[in-house]
C-alpha cells in the first residue's frame, strides 16, 4: 500500500515517555493512522520516515485493521517532501 504522510504528532504516551501518531493519506483521499514508540523494536525501521516528515510518500505499508497502518511494516520512502522557504521558493 502506497501512502503519504500527511502529519507527525509528538504525544505523551500512557506507557510512559512519549509516542508519534502518524497521520496518512491516500491517493484515493483516505485517511489512515500509526502510532510508534521509540522503545518498541519496530521504530528503527519507521526512523527515516519520521526524519523526511510531512508530505512524504511511502510504500510497502500493511494494514492491521481498516484505518490503521501496521507499525511493524517496512515502510520504503518513494519520495521525500519537497523542501519550500518562505517565500515558496523551492529550496
Amino acid at each position: 500500500m502506497k501512502l503519504t504522510l500527511m502529519k507527525v504528532k509528538r504525544e505523551k504516551s500512557r506507557y510512559g515517555g512519549h509516542c508519534f501518531g502518524l497521520f496518512f493519506r491516500s491517493d484515493e483521499g483516505k485517511s489512515y493512522r500509526s502510532w510508534l514508540y521509540p522503545f518498541c523494536n519496530n521504530f528503527v525501521k519507521w526512523k527515516l520516515v519520521l526524519e523526511s516528515g510531512e508530505g512524504t510518500e511511502i510504500e510497502n505499508l500493511k494494514l492491521k485493521t481498516p484505518h490503521i497502518v501496521d507499525a511493524d511494516s517496512e515502510p520504503r520512502i518513494i519520495r521525500k517532501r519537497e523542501k519550500y522557504s518562505q517565500q515558496g521558493k523551492l529550496l
